[in-house]
Order: C-alpha cells, then sequence, then structure tokens
C-alpha cells in the first residue's frame, strides 16, 4: 500500500485539471450548503418548502369547502324552489 496524503495534500487546486477544479468547487458548494450560517442552506429550504406545502394544502382545502357549501346552497335553494 502507498500512502499518497503528503503528495495530495501538496497538490494546488490550480495544478488540477480544469474538471476536477469544476467538480471539487461543486462538491465545496453542496458541502456548504448544509451549514446553517449558509445562505439558502439545505436545511432552511426543506423547512420553507414543507412550509408552502402545508400552505397550499389549507388552500386546497378551503377552495374544496367553498365549492362544496356553493354546491350544498345551490342545491337547497333548487330543492326549496321545486
Amino acid at each position: 500500500l502507498v500512502d499518497l496524503t503528503e503528495f495530495i495534500n501538496g497538490v494546488e487546486l490550480t495544478q488540477l485539471s480544469e474538471d476536477a477544479q469544476t467538480l471539487i468547487d461543486d462538491m465545496n458548494t453542496q458541502v456548504d450548503r448544509l451549514r446553517p450560517e449558509t445562505e439558502n442552506n439545505l436545511p432552511d429550504v426543506i423547512a420553507q418548502t414543507v412550509s408552502e406545502l402545508n400552505l397550499e394544502k389549507q388552500a386546497r382545502v378551503d377552495i374544496e369547502k367553498g365549492v362544496f357549501d356553493l354546491s350544498a346552497n345551490y342545491t337547497n335553494w333548487r330543492q326549496e324552489y321545486e
């Protein structure tokens, strides 16, 4: 087995290919998004998305209830009319 740690730790980012630099930058960005102090971090984005989904669900329930109430009122009116 060969320990390449000393060689790898001595390599500057600029010595790597452009693709490798891009990959490392992307990995750093993704790791940063896990940190709570980072703007748009993943835990906050997930919490916000769940909150928005709950609001959308409540709005849908409110619309469904409104349609149901309207239908019931129309049915009652029609029965009275007949």
